[in-house]
């Protein structure tokens, strides 16, 4: 998701799938779920399996972000990702209507920060069009129009390279123990799956419970 967030080649359904993907880690639905699990009895009484469990949740509490903070960072690199891939359509001879709606995308997004630069990303972006359409629909190819149209297009250029914000800095996504997280799952998955096997499945024999705990043949 940081990597594209500034790439017009990812296409915005793709990289809402990355937005919402990030957010279902840590949504508060995933949190009930790793309670749930560490609530069953299959990691209550099994000491091996309990003591797997609460290394995987010690990760996931430690790297968990606070969900309200991830979901404003969330909102800023969506907002981004469709402004990046809007302004791959446009050009100078795009209408007043498109230029404007690329722009929305950051002016309607809820981020001050966004919200501002897009407003005068939209000024510069018109005035340039406009030199531009000007230019053309005047005779001639040198001369007065001409200037103002490169000078409309220069003044742009440098507007953004002062002024374009960068999310990435403004919002940082570091999860630095994203591979320690997968590394303590996959061990417990492999620990319940091999648990299960042993003594749970059908070829393993009858099992029964009596005062709380489970016997196999």
């Amino acid at each position: 998701m940081v990597d594209y967030v500034d790439s017009d080649y990812t296409s915005v359904k793709s990289y809402n799938e990355y937005i919402n993907g990030c957010a279902e880690v840590f949504s508060a639905e995933t949190s009930n779920l790793v309670n749930d699990l560490g609530n069953t009895d299959g990691v209550k009484r099994n000491e091996e399996i309990k003591l797997q469990f609460e290394k995987f949740k010690s990760v996931y509490d430690s790297m968990s972000p606070n969900y309200d903070e991830l979901m404003t960072k969330l909102a800023a690199y969506k907002a981004r990702h469709e402004f990046v891939v809007a302004v791959e359509d446009l050009s100078y001879s795009s209408s007043d209507a498109e230029i404007t709606a690329a722009a929305n995308k950051l002016i309607e997004s809820g981020n001050d920060t966004l919200k501002t630069y897009g407003e005068g990303w939209l000024e510069k972006y018109l005035t340039a069009a406009h030199a531009y359409q000007d230019w053309r629909n005047s005779p001639g190819y040198f001369g007065e129009k001409y200037d103002i149209k490169n000078n409309a297009d220069t003044e742009r250029k440098d507007w953004i390279s002062a002024n374009k914000p960068d999310v990435k800095s403004l919002y940082p996504l570091n999860m630095d123990d994203t591979s320690k997280l997968y590394s303590e799952f996959d061990k417990l998955y492999d620990l319940i799956s091999e648990t299960y096997a042993l003594n749970y499945n059908s070829g393993s024999g009858d099992c029964t419970e009596f005062l709380g705990e489970v016997y196999c043949e």
